[in-house]
């Protein structure tokens, strides 16, 4: 059985506002990638444990909606083509209810997900959430989301369904959380702190440019070149185990680890160990951002110096030039964009950077893995498994690395215009830095690894 259901909400209030630094940041990303921007889009599938009723799950799902203005919330743009955040108090959403077998609820609920993230968000019109549920015997299995970019980084859709999961199983009501909304979020981001905030950011980031090359890659393309873009899904148990146990070993996170070997790649690429990179901020760290339903996230330039001589120290590097990014990412894209413009002019070309993007989140590298050094790591080698993906019609970054799924069993989402980066190179720089990884890992910490560049 598949039917529609009608849920009315009624907020507390209307709003209307500008787009935050965040949401601006994505809109021109949105606008690059049109009509194929539905790859931004987020979908997640909750277990609903217990036995509640769909009736119950529905009024869950009405409290959330009220609850939080984001989900309330349409994108019309202005005269000039730039939206507004604009909330709706009163209003209906839809929720999609599909009945399945116990057997067969999680695999439905998959399905229903792929479907939904590959349907374009009117963002004029349109709320920024689809929803389902998988229902087994008439009874709540799986909540579905499928929640625009514009308004959600990953993080905020998993506090989103951490939210409805709450609320349906009576552990959490409105007074037991405190709401941030985007409208105010973004009259802070305009206010004197807000501004003095940005202010840092750039001064730091200004710092790194000055200190880096602005590009790791060619500035003058061969006549002769690959022009695309190759996109490809990798499965590397090896990497996986071989990360967890880098993390655990030296005190770091996952990201961590995955930049080095990143700024390893890179290096080895343009034969410079000066390594600069943006990575993806979830700006998180903070108490009242900590729980924001929302689009929160940026990207923050770093700078790495790799050590040729030593894995190890390139890992420290990482980690400290992270955290650095880490407490200097938000800022007001203009300025941003300002700040670039001015570097490309004193260094004599583009600004053009790798990307990296944790879309996974936290700090823990070793849920569901075994840390302790041991030669099964070795074992897992052959069992990389890459796979080409469609690729757009325009791209984004020259290199581009990001890593979902599970922290126990991630997958790598890589991205790559070739016009910069031939397809043999990308295959040679994966199996180099899987290489380095394996070696560290296996060696232990306290080994120096020399890295080939």
């Amino acid at each position: 059985m598949d039917h529609d259901r009608q849920i009315s909400f009624a907020g507390a209030r209307m709003d209307e506002s500008p787009l935050t630094w965040a949401q601006q940041i994505m809109w021109g990303a949105i606008k690059r990638r049109a009509p194929f921007d539905p790859a931004f889009n987020i979908g997640h599938v909750e277990r609903i444990p217990g036995a509640c009723t769909l009736g119950a799950f529905c009024e869950s799902l009405q409290a959330v909606t009220e609850d939080f203005d984001v989900l309330r919330t349409r994108f019309p743009a202005n005269t000039s083509g730039m939206p507004r955040q604009v909330v709706e108090q009163y209003g209906s959403i839809s929720l999609r209810v599909v009945d399945a077998p116990a057997r067969a609820a999680r695999e439905t609920a998959d399905a229903i997900r792929d479907e939904l993230v590959k349907e374009r968000f009117e963002y004029a019109t349109e709320m920024p959430v689809r929803y389902a549920v998988v229902t087994t015997d008439d009874h709540p299995a799986y909540l579905v989301v499928s929640a625009s970019h514009l308004a959600f980084d990953y993080q905020g859709v998993l506090c989103l369904a951490e939210r409805i999961k709450n609320r349906t199983n009576g552990n959490e009501t409105r007074r037991t959380y405190d709401v941030l909304h985007p409208c105010d979020q973004a009259r802070f981001e305009a206010s004197p702190q807000g501004r003095a905030e940005s202010d840092r950011s750039l001064e730091y980031q200004a710092g790194v440019l000055s200190s880096f090359p602005v590009t790791n890659f060619p500035t003058r393309l061969p006549e002769r070149r690959d022009a695309g873009i190759l996109r490809a899904a990798v499965k590397s148990p090896v990497a996986s185990l071989a990360v967890a146990r880098l993390a655990h070993q030296h005190g770091v996170s996952p990201s961590a680890v995955y930049v080095a070997a990143m700024a390893f790649a890179i290096a080895k690429l343009a034969n410079d160990p000066r390594c600069i990179m943006s990575v993806m901020s979830s700006n998180r760290y903070r108490r009242r951002y900590r729980q924001y339903v929302g689009l929160i996230s940026q990207g923050i330039l770093i700078g790495i110096d790799v050590d040729p001589m030593s894995f190890s120290e390139t890992i420290a590097r990482s980690w400290q030039a992270c955290l650095a990014g880490y407490l200097h990412s938000r800022y007001n894209p203009p300025d941003f964009e300002a700040l670039l413009r001015a570097a490309e002019r004193k260094q004599g070309h583009d600004v053009a950077v790798a990307f990296f993007n944790d879309r996974i989140g936290g700090t823990g590298g070793s849920a569901g893995i075994s840390t302790e050094p041991g030669p099964d790591i070795r074992a897992l080698r052959g069992r990389t498994k890459i796979t080409r993906l469609p690729s757009p019609e325009a791209g984004g970054f020259r290199f581009h690395l990001a890593v979902q799924g599970r922290r126990s069993n991630p997958e790598l989402m890589l991205s790559v215009d070739t016009s910069y980066v031939s397809v043999n190179d990308v295959g040679a720089l994966f199996l180099a830095c899987e290489s380095v990884l394996i070696e560290a890992a296996t060696e232990g910490a306290n080994r120096e690894i020399p890295l080939k560049i």
